[in-house]
């Protein structure tokens, strides 16, 4: 049993009595008092929640359900807090709210589970959470018209909080949405009490998901994004954010080596945020890498795919000849790149962006496909 407070974790660990001899009422009397308590105090650990999650074996969805769990317990440890989330974040009116999760509706074709319903007197609210995944068929015109079937609440509210931007529009019901970073910045301004174990370390899973940052790039960003050195780190967030985001996809595509960050020279002289891997190819004469990420001294900046090759491997001449010649960069005396840039400004949101890195990845894969089969590829380029 943990006991949470601001400084300090107390762990209470039950042990059974050593066996002794007693005479046979002192031995009735000491089956009545089993266990002793010993208390342990723990400083409390930030990552106790991501260390919990990452047992899980399957990571998509649970994220989503582990997500919503401690966003529950978060809320329903703090009276005052789960009232002004209430009022703050769901722009709802009233007090005494209760909270459940994955609560049990039936419908016409089966059944649905809310994620968060809030509920008091007069008003009740669905909450739907998303985190990787999309909105599914039909969701949110399910949940309103569920909603609407409950009367005993004549006040009827849908909220739908994302990752990603993921724009909804639903009829008749009163809906609004939002997105997990704006519930981490109201956790986070919340006055500090003495039971804050809980929030702090949610605190901490939520920015270690990258759920804590916007990682949208304004207008105002895009136009300023050339000029690394006036970066702010709001900006270097949402490129690591996203890099971050697709790094799973990187080390499917390319597995045979781990998805790393640049080397901070890396970043000042050459104006890139990315993820890259060496050494693609099986022969080991020669150099190439594969890189993914953003490039902030091209102009205009940009997302962007590579695949350089230098002179000396094996079968330079075949890429060149294989390579659209309108897509390949040379450095002179070094090598070629296969490159395939898109303007950050052609992009709505950060999903867009993900989204093409991925297909961008995906496409180098069929494409290579096509090469003779006498290049060994240290990846499978099925």
């Amino acid at each position: 049993l943990f006991i949470a407070s601001r400084s300090m974790l107390r762990l209470y660990i039950a042990i059974p009595h050593a066996k002794t001899r007693r005479a046979p009422r002192q031995r009735r009397a000491a089956r009545k008092i089993p266990t002793i308590i010993i208390y342990i105090i723990m400083p409390p650990q930030n990552d106790l929640f991501i260390k919990l999650f990452e047992l899980q074996s399957d990571k998509v969805k649970p994220l989503e359900n582990f997500s919503t769990e401690l966003l529950a317990a978060v809320l329903n440890n703090n009276r005052d807090l789960l009232d002004l989330f209430v009022e703050k974040i769901l722009h709802i009116e009233g007090s005494n709210f209760s909270l459940q999760t994955q609560v049990h509706y039936p419908r016409e074709n089966g059944s649905a589970y809310i994620d968060l319903v809030f509920k008091n007197e007069d008003s009740i609210c669905f909450l739907e959470n998303k985190v990787n995944s999309k909105e599914g068929k039909m969701q949110l015109e399910t949940y309103s018209q569920i909603l609407k079937k409950q009367t005993e609440n004549p006040k009827q509210y849908l909220r739908y909080c994302t990752k990603y931007t993921d724009p909804k529009t639903v009829e008749d019901i009163d809906f609004k949405q939002f997105r997990w970073y704006e519930v981490a910045a109201f956790l986070d301004n919340f006055p500090k009490k003495e039971t804050d174990t809980l929030r702090i370390l949610f605190l901490s899973f939520l920015n270690h998901h990258n759920m804590s940052q916007e990682i949208d790039f304004s207008d105002a960003e895009k136009e300023s994004l050339p000029c690394l050195l006036k970066m702010t780190t709001p900006i270097f967030k949402k490129c690591f954010g996203i890099l971050d985001n697709i790094s799973r996809e990187f080390r499917t595509n390319f597995a045979y080596s781990k998805a790393i960050a640049p080397p901070a020279d890396d970043l000042a002289q050459r104006s890139r945020i990315v993820l890259y891997t060496k050494n693609v190819l099986s022969s080991q004469v020669g150099y190439c890498d594969i890189v993914v990420g953003f490039d902030f001294k091209s102009e205009p900046a940009s997302a962007f795919f590579s695949f350089y090759f230098d002179k000396n491997i094996r079968h330079y001449q075949n890429f060149l000849d294989f390579f659209e010649k309108e897509k390949l960069k040379e450095y002179p005396s070094y090598g070629y790149a296969y490159q395939v840039y898109k303007s950050l400004k052609a992009f709505k949101n950060s999903e867009e962006i993900q989204d093409w890195l991925v297909e961008t990845m995906k496409g180098f894969k069929k494409l290579i496909k096509q090469m003779q089969p006498e290049i060994q590829w240290a990846f499978s380029p099925v």
